[in-house]
């Protein structure tokens, strides 16, 4: 008995050849969304700590609002973090610091 060859079809070649490349296109997206994954929990935990931490802010000036605060402690937020003064007073800023 003689052996017959076959010869391979050009559209089994094909189909595997596509098969393939859509596998590797699959595991290169893959690999790039498990990145992104990665990036967004860096992220999230970033912005959960940002959280917590406004959140102690809060709670601090919410324990301020109900203890009544006094005139000196508004003016010296006024003062140093808005920058207010008072109507007939004079402020020298000093140039020579830097």
């Amino acid at each position: 008995m003689a052996k017959i060859k076959k010869k391979r079809k050009p559209k089994n070649i094909i189909f595997k050849i596509a098969v393939l490349v859509f596998a590797i296109a699959v595991v290169g997206r893959l690999v790039t969304l498990q990145v992104d994954i990665a990036q967004k929990k860096r992220e999230l935990v970033a912005l959960q700590a940002k959280v917590e931490q406004q959140t102690n802010e809060n709670k601090e000036l919410q324990q301020l609002l109900d203890s009544g605060m006094d005139r000196a402690y508004i003016e010296k937020i006024a003062r140093e973090k808005l920058g207010y003064v008072s109507p007939r007073e004079r402020v020298f800023v000093d140039i020579t610091q830097e």
